[in-house]
C-alpha cells in the first residue's frame, strides 16, 4: 500500500501512526509536500509551470532555516516516488474538505494517469466529524496535518470511511485539474464544497481588522509583533493557506503603506508592526 498525503506535517503523523500500527514494512508514503490554495498552478503538471511556481514560490516563501530548500528536495523526491510506482499496486489518497488537498488530490491523479493502479481515497474531513465530533463537542480540522497520530490510526483502521475510485471518477477528477491548470490565480478556497479561485488580496482587510484588535487588546503597545499577528490570522481563519502567504501579505500591505514596520523586512518573525 502506498499513502499519498499533502503536506510535511500530515506525513509525518501518518508515518507515525503506521509505525506504531505495526505496518511500517509495507507502507510508503508519498508527500506532496506543497500548498496548492496559494501559487500558480498554471501548467504544473509540465516542467515549465514547476519553475515558475517554483519561482514564485521562492519570492513568497522565507528560507530562513532552510525550509524552502528542504520544499524543493521533498518534491524531486515525490515525482521519483510516482514514477517508481509498478502496475497493480494498491494507492491511499488522504485528502478533505480544503483547496489545498482537494487541488492535490486532483494533481496527483493526473500525475498518475498512466499508472494501472488500484486507486482508494479517505476524506478526513467526513470522517473525523463522523467518527469524533458529537453534538457537545466538535473540532473542525482544516487539513490533515491537524489531525493527532492517534485519530489517524482510528481512520484508517474504520475502513468504511475508504472510497473505491472508479475508472470514470479518476477520468473526471484528471479534466478537473487540466481546468485549475489553465488558471493563473495566486489564491484558492473552500467554499460551498468546491473549491474557487479570489483575488490575491482577499484577506488583507482581515489582517488589518486582527492587528487592529490585536491593538484594542493591548493599548499599551504602539507596535505589535509580527509573530502573534500571524498566530492570531492563522488560529481564526477558517481557509488553510500557510503562515508564508500571510507573512507575504503583511510585506505587500507595508509596501503600500498600510502598516508601518520596524525591524528587518527579511525576517519578519523579528519585526513589529503598528
Amino acid at each position: 500500500m502506498i499513502h499519498i498525503v499533502f503536506g510535511a506535517a500530515a506525513a509525518g503523523s501518518l508515518k507515525q501512526a503506521l509505525r506504531e500500527m505495526k505496518q511500517d514494512q509495507v507502507n510508503e508514503i508519498i508527500a506532496f509536500d506543497d500548498i496548492y490554495s496559494i501559487g500558480p498552478l498554471l501548467h504544473l503538471h509540465e516542467q515549465e509551470g514547476q519553475e515558475k511556481r517554483i519561482e514564485w514560490l521562492r519570492h513568497v516563501m522565507s528560507n530562513e532555516y532552510g525550509y524552502f530548500d528542504d520544499m524543493i528536495t521533498n518534491q524531486h523526491r515525490m515525482f521519483q516516488q510516482i514514477k517508481d510506482i509498478k502496475d497493480g499496486t494498491s494507492i491511499l489518497i488522504w485528502t478533505g474538505n480544503n483547496a489545498h488537498e482537494q487541488i492535490g488530490l486532483r494533481y496527483a491523479i493526473y500525475l498518475l494517469k498512466e499508472k494501472n493502479i488500484e486507486l482508494s481515497l479517505i476524506n478526513t474531513t467526513t470522517a473525523f466529524d463522523q467518527l469524533f465530533n458529537t453534538n457537545t463537542r466538535r473540532m473542525d480540522i482544516r487539513h490533515a496535518g491537524e489531525i493527532t497520530t492517534e485519530k489517524l490510526k482510528v481512520l484508517y483502521r474504520c475502513k468504511e470511511h475508504i472510497h473505491a475510485v472508479s475508472k470514470e471518477e479518476r477520468e473526471n477528477l484528471q479534466n478537473e485539474w487540466l481546468s485549475f491548470a489553465k488558471e493563473n490565480h495566486t489564491l484558492r478556497i473552500w467554499q460551498k464544497g468546491q473549491t474557487i479561485s479570489v483575488p490575491e488580496d482577499e484577506f488583507d482587510a482581515y489582517l488589518v481588522k486582527m492587528a487592529k484588535r490585536l491593538h484594542q487588546s493591548d493599548p499599551k503597545e504602539e507596535y505589535i509583533k509580527t509573530p502573534r499577528l500571524i498566530g492570531e490570522v492563522l488560529g481564526h481563519l477558517e481557509q488553510y493557506i500557510g503562515d508564508d502567504f500571510i507573512e507575504h501579505r503583511l510585506k505587500t500591505l507595508i509596501d503600500q503603506g498600510i502598516f508601518d514596520m520596524i525591524g528587518r523586512r527579511t525576517s519578519m518573525r523579528y519585526t513589529q508592526l503598528n
